[in-house]
């Protein structure tokens, strides 16, 4: 009897478990309306620890309920987009860890959900492989977070998709790749939004294919250090009392206009 009585406590338990699995790991302070929504996230897919990981901390950076939820509700439009996930959750983790206050980090998840939404678009319009738009859509994003603008990045694929014309899907794909690599190092460098869109799109203009532009990214990216080699070298000369004078990248101005929550980039 005794045998009988503990199986079917072990199994009303492991019900409850499962039933709401949004109680399990959060502390006491934790709403109903808290757990519920944990418990729709994984059941809806998301990982059970990153999600109440997650929540967790955001409770002990004194998110409300409701801000916690929309957090939850940012999370879940993305997955039901079919967009990648990971980056905003990211988003979030920096916000907390820098100490931003509650509405600018649910903000900020907002603002990375849109662009991720945006460069998946764009992606699409390339490749119907979820994976490869993925690593297509990340890359194209990378170059909004460093400055690109939206305007500029549909510019590109303006221009991507009138070259693809006479190319096969396999040869599109790459030369989309390759294009938004380039753009996301000229972001990188501090070039202006229009500057990185006329030097891609004149690129494809040109009738450049992925190898080409591959080659034009490499040597950009080898002068760009060879003039910072020298800057440095410069500037060492200069405190030393030789002469010299300043130096570096000249012409690689600020960024863009893409928002990023005032975090940084993912």
């Amino acid at each position: 009897m005794n045998k009988v009585f503990i199986i079917l406590t072990v199994f009303f338990c492991a019900a409850a478990a499962l039933a709401n699995p949004g109680d399990r790991g959060l502390p006491e302070t934790a709403t109903e309306q808290v757990r519920n929504s944990t418990s729709q996230m994984v059941s809806q897919g998301f990982n059970a620890k990153d999600v109440i990981d997650m929540t967790r901390e955001m409770l002990d950076h004194n998110f409300s309920q409701q801000q916690v939820m929309q957090a939850h509700a940012v999370l879940l439009d993305a997955q039901r987009q079919g967009l990648q996930t990971e980056p905003i959750m990211s988003k979030a983790r920096e916000g907390m860890a820098k100490q931003v206050p509650a509405k600018a980090v649910v903000h900020a998840m907002e603002q990375v959900r849109s662009r991720e939404a945006f460069a998946t678009k764009q992606a699409m319009v390339i490749t119907n492989d979820r994976a490869r738009a993925n690593q297509m859509a990340s890359v194209l994003a990378g170059s909004m977070v460093a400055g690109m603008t939206r305007e500029d990045a549909a510019r590109i694929m303006q221009a991507l998709q009138e070259r693809a014309r006479n190319m096969s899907r396999t040869q599109t794909e790459d030369l989309a790749m390759q294009s938004f690599m380039t753009a996301r190092a000229m972001a990188r460098l501090g070039m202006q939004s229009q500057s990185i869109s006329d030097s891609v799109c004149q690129a494809l203009q040109q009738g450049y294919n992925a190898r080409e532009m591959n080659t034009m990214r490499s040597t950009m990216m080898a002068r760009a250090s060879h003039a910072f080699a020298l800057g440095m070298n410069r500037d060492s000369h200069s405190s030393s009392g030789q002469p010299g004078g300043h130096s570096g990248m000249t012409g690689m101005g600020g960024h863009g206009g893409e928002p990023g929550g005032g975090m940084g980039g993912p």
